[in-house]
């Protein structure tokens, strides 16, 4: 339908910013700690993130990290784990499974990035507005519905699907331009403050159904 209104998902910021405050994080950390969350199949894209870690060696600016959580093919999950192995990359890339949701808020508060590398158009990304929502920074792929949320260089970094090498400049920025770092985790927390909260959605919701009761 043409003029059908979209409402999109919402979630509860202060569950994640409650968090992120309430998280003990190692100040004096050097790098940045990246997180990928979510199923792991190859739409995902997650060998695009592995990749890009491969290509970052810059142990004077500080070490990058990539910690996977999830499940998903069996044989796409150890083509991952090859994948590390022949990149070198054991000390640097963790698999550490599935999460129960109701502990990803503080999952998330012990991480500076979410990467969302998808390769394919996923409807509305609900992991990304809960990342902002933690003063995390998303660097992903703006496929989809994350385009809706995922502005490069407005509320987080964009990389096209499959690239590696951008992907890894783009962590490389954030490594270098802490006020950059900064600039986006405030501007993707009000972003999700206003168009993704749960409240904002009930109320989007309750007035779409108001308007095809009355006829409108």
């Amino acid at each position: 339908m043409a003029h059908a209104p979209v409402i999109y998902g919402g979630t509860q910021p202060h569950e994640f910013s409650m968090a992120r405050l309430h998280a003990v994080r190692d100040g004096s950390r050097n790098g940045l700690s990246v997180l990928y969350a979510g199923r792991l199949i190859a739409e995902k894209g997650i060998h695009t993130a592995i990749r890009a870690i491969g290509l970052i060696n810059a142990p004077d600016r500080g070490r990058i990290t990539l910690d996977i959580v999830g499940r998903g093919t069996p044989s796409y999950q150890h083509e991952l784990e090859a994948l590390v192995e022949s990149c070198g990359l054991a000390d640097r890339v963790r698999f550490l499974g599935s999460v129960p949701h109701a502990a990803m808020p503080d999952v998330l508060a012990g991480y500076d990035v979410l990467v969302f590398p998808s390769e394919w158009d996923e409807p509305f990304g609900r992991s990304m507005v809960e990342a902002m929502c933690s003063g995390l920074v998303v660097v992903g792929t703006a496929t989809g519905g994350a385009a809706e949320v995922l502005e490069d260089g407005e509320t987080g970094l964009t990389f096209p699907p499959g690239d590696e090498a951008v992907l890894a400049a783009q962590l490389e920025r954030l490594l270098d331009e802490p006020g950059l770092h900064d600039r986006l985790v405030g501007a993707g927390r009000r972003r999700v403050e206003e168009r993704f909260t749960l409240t904002r959605m009930v109320d989007e919701l309750e007035g779409a159904l108001h308007s095809l009761a009355v006829g409108h």
